[in-house]
């Protein structure tokens, strides 16, 4: 869910940019990059590092094949951790959507 929370923000940001619909992924990375290619669009390292961590592991989580894998790698203060950071990272990237 933090995903595409994440995820339909930065596609509001960018139909706000294109004039257009947003590309069909749920790259993260991939639409952030797009959105810098046609207007400046500077993202603070402490935004930036968390939109990483996310879009990294949000398509093993999506489709959850090796998902007893991924949740050694994430212990309870990991994920908690993401969903503060989470919260932070939306509170801004509306706040560059309503702009």
């Amino acid at each position: 869910m933090i995903h595409l929370s994440i995820e339909k923000v930065i596609k509001g940001i960018y139909a706000k940019t294109f004039k257009d619909n947003p590309p069909k992924t749920h790259h993260l990375l991939y639409l952030i990059e797009k959105i810098q290619a046609e207007i400046s669009f500077d993202i603070p390292e402490e935004v930036f590092a968390p939109i990483r961590e996310i879009d990294k592991v949000s398509i093993p989580v999506r489709y959850p094949d090796n998902l007893n894998e991924l949740s050694k790698d994430y212990s309870q203060e990991a994920t908690l951790k993401i969903l503060k950071t989470s919260k932070e990272v939306l509170r801004w990237l509306k706040s560059k959507l309503n702009k």
